[in-house]
């Protein structure tokens, strides 16, 4: 009886580490929870860019688009890096140095809600639109290049980006 309990304390604290039981990062499944899913909240964004996502989600028809953040499966949201300070010495003394005109590249993330991990990501890149690839990479991170795109150009982009993702999902 003994050395069970050592055995299932053992056991158990094996499954406390981070990781345990978990496929690791690198030949993770794609995640079908956004085949299941059914509520989406779009986050406010720049240049009233979540309204143009919104209607696009709403013409798709497949998920329920809701204003209201709680309860829902997934969350679309902006997520803008931040830029570390970079310092200089001058003198002796440092001093920051003068920060690049060129914000940094943001992101736009379907989030679960409840785990709060990111299931699906556009980075938005600062370059011309290609015509014959419009999305660099498919699969649950995609990067969509930008420049000179209206947010409702843009939202389109994204949207056809996640529906293109989200197909893939359930062929599989």
């Amino acid at each position: 009886m003994l050395e069970y309990g050592h055995r299932a304390l053992g056991l158990a604290f094996l499954l406390t580490l981070p990781g345990a039981g978990r496929p690791s990062q690198n030949n993770r499944q794609p995640d079908n929870r956004l085949l299941t899913g059914k509520l989406l909240y779009v986050a406010p964004m720049p240049e009233g860019m979540d309204q143009w996502i919104v209607q696009d989600l709403k013409a798709w028809n497949r998920y329920q688009v809701t204003a209201n953040s709680e309860g829902v499966d997934f969350v679309m949201r902006t997520h803008v890096p931040e830029k570390p300070t970079r310092f200089v010495v001058r003198n002796g003394i440092p001093q920051p140095a003068k920060e690049r005109k060129k914000p940094p590249a943001p992101s736009i993330e379907v989030v679960d809600w409840v785990s709060g991990r990111v299931i699906w990501e556009a980075e938005i890149l600062d370059k011309k639109p290609k015509r014959d690839n419009e999305a660099l990479t498919s699969g649950s991170h995609v990067q969509i290049r930008a420049r000179g795109l209206a947010p409702n150009q843009l939202a389109g982009k994204v949207v056809r980006a996640f529906r293109e993702y989200v197909e893939q999902l359930g062929e599989k």
